[in-house]
């Protein structure tokens, strides 16, 4: 289960909440870890969001169900809405990161789009959100830092270089289609199996030297002291 929007508090969810319950799609809801923000007065602002999670298998039909709810509601904007004060390009960009706007925002965009002679066909737009999740899906590298940093943890048996291997190797996200993809790239991702590679075997004989008889113990000592001088 995934989270699927994530909304300011529970009241500005409960539309999204009764469409997702009238067509029967599974859904929980969970108020996120609070954060502090300090704002340009120097006051700390407490700041929680509300997310709205779905199965990933749904994610289809949900936005299927909001891209026609917001369609049923675009006669009800007037000339007072935010976006008719927007330019052409801003209009698009509007359209091009879809995934920053709800639906009716998008809809209204390219109708506005349309009357000021720039009409887009649902070609453009499938492009336009293709580039996008391209974009979105772009895989990142981790820095030097990090990578040696988790090395150094897998070599010396602790449990945080056998998190580090597994999170530089298997770490995913869910894009605004609901469809999974490894947040970093291969050769981070290869490095995360090497060091995977290490870390669980020396973690193994680490808890091995605590539990077992001296000999083992002994062992392990010493393989960490050769480790410690050659770095």
């Amino acid at each position: 289960i995934h989270t699927f929007r994530r909304y300011p508090d529970m009241e500005a969810a409960q539309e999204t909440i009764h469409l997702l319950r009238e067509a029967g799609i599974p859904f929980d809801t969970e108020e996120s870890s609070p954060v502090f923000d300090m704002t340009m007065t120097g006051n700390m602002m407490y700041q929680s969001e509300i997310l709205l999670r779905i199965r990933q298998s749904d994610f289809e039909a949900a936005n299927v169900l909001m891209t026609d709810q917001a369609a049923q509601n675009l006669d009800t904007f007037t000339e007072e809405h935010y976006l008719y004060s927007f330019s052409e390009e801003e209009l698009m960009d509007v359209i091009r990161h879809f995934d920053e706007w709800n639906e009716e925002d998008q809809l209204l965009s390219r109708r506005l789009l349309a009357e000021k002679g720039k009409a887009l066909s649902d070609e453009d737009i499938a492009a336009m959100k293709a580039a996008r999740i391209a974009a979105i899906r772009q895989p990142e590298k981790a820095s030097a830092a990090w990578i040696t940093f988790g090395f150094f943890c897998a070599a010396f048996g602790g449990l945080l270089g056998v998190f580090i291997a597994w999170h530089l190797y298997h770490f995913k996200k869910i894009d605004p289609l609901g469809q999974a993809y490894p947040v970093y790239d291969e050769q981070t991702r290869r490095m995360g199996k090497h060091m995977g590679y290490i870390s669980i075997p020396m973690t193994a004989l680490t808890f091995g030297a605590w539990l077992f008889p001296n000999p083992l113990r002994e062992w392990v000592l010493t393989l960490g002291d050769y480790f410690y001088y050659a770095f």
